[in-house]
């Protein structure tokens, strides 16, 4: 090799070391595996083994990344030493919009204050999430009713709503006592419900003070990833006559409530929860 040759050849050999560091320090996936389907919000986990040889003390941080919204939807932080295998459950909840997504497997370690990638090439792995929708994923019902039939004209009327309702994830959910005429909201209670089951719900209004017979709905809507929905057969229909010989307007079956809840107030569902639609 001549001189020059020689000397352009030790330049090229000593811009590289200063771009690339020479170390031993090494940390590399032996194996990922990681679910191809999920529900909307169910909890998925992608198990990864590692391999690492590393002279000192070191911070292993293997993670799942999201490119799209550019966020990690999990980490994990190992410390390790010399040379071993570790594996890792990385959890996170599916997305909640059903869909095909793409996530990024990676692993860094930190040298001082500083964090590298590993070096290796990163896996990507693709999740189908299911159940979107108001239909199917979610549902809720009203499917029975007991309420006061006679009662004295102002007096009290107590209503007992039971609900049937499915939800894939942590939901707000609200039942209404509505007038089916205008579909406006005469009273409302709020809940937090997760998984399938049943529950039920007290009201008490005030009757008017014409005697006759009255008409109310109760209903069910629920929030999902597009909103506020309700299903097909969320409504149901009850009556209740007011009469001046009634004494009461406890439930058949059921303790007369003390409380009164005083005029009857009509508010609209839009105030409390942006329905989309009247039911009635």
């Amino acid at each position: 090799m001549n001189i020059k040759k020689l000397g352009v050849f030790l330049l090229i050999t000593a811009a590289f070391m200063m771009v690339t560091p020479v170390c031993a320090d090494v940390a590399t996936f032996d194996s990922v595996s990681s679910p191809e389907t999920a529900m909307v919000g169910e909890v998925v986990t992608v198990d990864v083994v590692i391999s690492y040889d590393f002279d000192q003390l070191t911070l292993l941080s293997p993670g799942v990344y999201y490119l799209v919204e550019d966020v990690y939807m999990v980490e994990e932080f190992i410390e390790v030493t010399g040379s071993g295998t570790e594996a890792v459950s990385l959890s996170f909840n599916a997305p909640n919009v059903p869909g095909e997504y793409v996530f990024i497997v990676d692993l860094y370690y930190q040298e001082g204050e500083d964090w590298y990638n590993a070096g290796q090439e990163n896996y990507y792995i693709t999740l189908t999430v299911d159940g979107g929708g108001s239909v199917g994923a979610w549902s809720a019902s009203v499917v029975k009713i007991r309420n006061a039939q006679l009662v004295a004209p102002g007096g009290s009327v107590d209503i007992k709503v039971y609900v049937d309702y499915d939800f894939p994830i942590s939901t707000n959910m609200e039942i209404a006592i509505s007038d089916p005429v205008t579909g406006e909201a005469i009273d409302v209670v709020s809940a937090v419900l997760d998984g399938k089951g049943s529950d039920d719900y007290d009201f008490i209004i005030t009757a008017p003070n014409e005697v006759g017979t009255y008409e109310l709905g109760a209903d069910v809507i629920f929030e999902t990833d597009q909103g506020w929905e309700f299903s097909e057969d969320a409504v149901m229909t009850f009556t209740f006559e007011v009469d001046d010989q009634a004494s009461s307007g406890g439930i058949p079956g059921f303790p007369v409530a003390s409380a009164i809840l005083g005029a009857l107030m009509v508010i609209g569902f839009l105030q409390y929860s942006g329905r989309k639609a009247p039911l009635f």
